[in-house]
C-alpha cells in the first residue's frame, strides 16, 4: 500500500503532465476556437465583412443560404429525430444458440437503454452542429462512478465542445484525452483533494481539466498541482481513453476536420452583395435622381417629395431611367444558385420546391437524390466507426472485457421510406428464405432488440393465431405484379 506522501508526488506529476500536455496543445485549440468563431458569426449573426459593407444608405442583404444548408445536411445525417438503432453480432459464427441469442439482445438492450438514458439524440443534434460548421465534434463517455467498469455500471455520455479537447492520437491509438470544463470555488470546495487558497472567492469560476492516459486519470482543478487528484486508469485496455471523435473533411490521416463553409461563405458573400446591387437598382428606378429643367427664379424644389410644380414656361422635369431590364442581374442569381445546388447537392427537389406533386417509383426516387445520398454516407463514415466505439465502451462497462463486442450502427434512411412496401418486401426475402427475420426487423424497427421482438411476436402468435394468417405469394402480390 503507498503511503500518504507518495501517493502526493504520483499527483503532482501526474498532474503536471496533464498540464503540460494540455499547454502543448494551446494554440491547436486556440486556432480551432477562432475557426469556430468566424463560421458560427458568419453562419447565424454577421455575413459582411466591414471592408464589403455598402456605402450610403444601399441595402445591406444577407440571404444566409449557407445556415439553411447546414440545416438540411444535420437533418440528413440523423433524420428521424437522431434515432439510432443497433444489431449486435454472436463472438462466433455457427449454429443458433439459445444463450448467444439471449446474450445479444442483453447488449442490444444496454445500448438503446443508455441511449435513452442520456438523451443520444439531443446530445447528436449538437455533435451535428459542430460537425459540418466547425469540422468536428466530440462524445465523452465516462462510467457512471456509482458503479465499476466492466460489473454493470451504466455509461454517461455527453457532448463536448470541440474547442474544450485535445486528444493524443499516435499510430491511429488514442494515448491520452482531456477536456476542460468550469467549476465554481464554492464547488471545489467540497472535493476533499482540493486546495484553494483562502483568498479565492467562492463565486470565482476556475478551471476543471479531466486527463485520461494509458495509465494513470487525473483531475485538476485550476491548474494547480496541489488541487488535483490521481489514480489508476480505471478501464482496460482498448477502453482506456472515453473520448470519441469525428472529423469533417479531414485529410488522409489526420483527425483535425473542416467546416462545410469553407466554400460556401464565398458564394453567400458574393451573392448577398449582388442581390443587395440590384436592390439598390430597384430603389433608384422608384426613387431615382430627377432631372428638372426651367424652374423658376428663387423657388426650391424638393427632389424627396418630387415637387414639379415651380417650372417656369416650357420648363419640365423627368425621373431618369436605367438602361437595360436587370435580366442579367436574374440570370447570375440562378447561375449562382446552380453552384450551390451542384456543391452541396442541396437541390429544389430536396427542399420540396420543385416537382413536390411528381410522382416517382422507389428507384427512380433513389437515383433522383443519389448524390445527397452518397454525399451523406461519405459523412457518415466517421460516425460509424466513432457509435461502434462508443457502442463497445457501453458495452465493456455494463459486461467487462475479453469480448469483441461486434456492432453496427443502425441509421436511419435518408429518404422516407414506404413502410407498407418495405414490409412487403421484407415479407417475400423472408419466405423465400434469402433474409433472416432478425435482419428483417432490424430494417424495419432499428430501436428495439430483434430477438426481443421475434420473441413476442412468436408468442402473440400462439395466443392470437387468428391475427397471423400467412399470406401465400400470389395473395401478396399486386395487380401489378400479377
Amino acid at each position: 500500500m503507498q503511503t500518504g506522501k507518495k501517493q502526493t508526488i504520483n499527483t503532482a506529476v501526474k498532474a503536471q503532465l496533464a498540464l503540460k500536455r494540455w499547454e502543448d496543445d494551446k494554440e491547436v485549440r486556440a486556432d480551432r476556437a477562432t475557426r469556430y468563431l468566424a463560421y458560427y458569426t458568419h453562419l447565424y449573426t454577421e455575413q459582411w465583412l466591414q471592408q464589403d459593407i455598402p456605402a450610403g444608405d444601399r441595402p445591406k442583404i444577407s440571404l444566409f443560404l449557407s445556415a439553411d444548408i447546414i440545416r438540411q445536411y444535420r437533418a440528413k445525417l440523423f433524420p428521424n429525430r437522431a434515432e439510432i438503432g443497433i444489431k449486435c453480432y454472436p463472438e462466433t459464427q455457427g449454429t443458433a444458440d439459445t444463450a448467444t441469442d439471449t446474450l445479444t439482445s442483453d447488449y442490444e438492450n444496454a445500448v438503446l437503454e443508455t441511449y435513452e438514458d442520456n438523451q443520444l439524440p439531443l446530445i447528436l443534434h449538437d455533435c451535428a452542429e459542430t460537425f459540418f460548421v466547425g469540422g468536428d465534434a466530440c462524445i465523452y463517455a465516462p462510467h457512471n462512478p456509482a458503479g465499476t467498469p466492466g460489473k454493470g455500471a451504466d455509461t454517461l455520455i455527453y457532448f463536448l465542445d470541440p474547442t474544450t479537447v485535445t486528444l493524443g492520437i499516435f499510430g491511429n491509438k488514442k494515448v491520452y484525452g482531456m477536456h476542460e470544463q468550469t467549476i465554481t470555488a464554492q464547488q471545489a470546495r467540497k472535493l476533499p483533494w482540493v486546495h484553494l487558497d483562502e483568498d479565492i472567492p467562492d463565486d470565482a469560476v476556475l478551471s476543471d481539466i479531466y486527463y485520461f492516459d494509458i495509465d494513470s486519470y487525473c483531475r485538476v482543478i485550476n491548474k494547480d498541482t496541489n488541487s488535483a487528484k490521481a489514480i489508476k486508469n480505471p478501464y482496460e485496455t482498448n477502453y482506456k481513453i472515453p473520448y470519441f471523435w469525428f472529423a469533417n473533411n479531414a485529410k488522409p490521416g489526420s483527425n483535425s476536420g473542416n467546416s462545410e463553409l469553407r466554400h460556401l461563405r464565398i458564394l453567400d458573400k458574393e451573392l448577398n452583395m449582388r442581390i443587395s446591387d440590384y436592390a439598390q437598382r430597384l430603389r433608384s428606378g422608384v426613387l431615382g435622381p430627377v432631372f428638372v429643367s426651367g424652374a423658376a427664379n428663387n423657388k426650391n424644389i424638393s427632389l424627396d417629395e418630387d415637387f414639379i410644380n415651380f417650372l417656369a414656361a416650357g420648363g419640365k422635369a423627368e425621373r431618369l431611367a436605367l438602361p437595360g431590364d436587370g435580366s442579367d442581374y436574374l440570370e447570375y442569381f440562378n447561375f449562382l444558385l446552380d453552384i450551390y445546388n451542384k456543391k452541396t447537392t442541396i437541390s429544389d427537389d430536396v427542399i420540396g420546391t420543385k416537382n413536390a406533386n411528381a410522382v416517382s417509383s422507389g428507384i427512380a426516387l433513389q437515383y433522383k437524390f443519389l448524390s445527397l445520398q452518397e454525399l451523406i454516407d461519405e459523412k457518415r463514415l466517421p460516425w460509424d466507426n466513432g457509435l461502434r466505439q462508443l457502442n463497445k465502451q457501453i458495452l465493456y462497462n455494463k459486461f467487462g472485457a475479453g469480448k469483441k463486442y461486434r456492432n453496427k450502427p443502425i441509421f436511419a434512411s435518408v429518404l422516407p421510406n414506404d413502410e407498407t412496401a418495405q414490409a412487403h418486401n421484407n415479407s417475400l426475402l423472408v419466405e423465400a428464405g434469402l433474409k433472416p427475420r432478425e435482419s428483417a426487423i432490424d430494417e424495419i424497427n432499428p430501436n428495439e432488440s430483434a430477438k426481443d421482438l421475434i420473441k413476442k411476436i412468436d408468442t402473440d402468435i400462439k395466443k392470437n393465431p387468428q391475427f397471423y394468417k400467412k399470406q401465400t405469394t400470389n395473395q401478396s402480390m399486386t395487380k401489378y405484379e400479377k
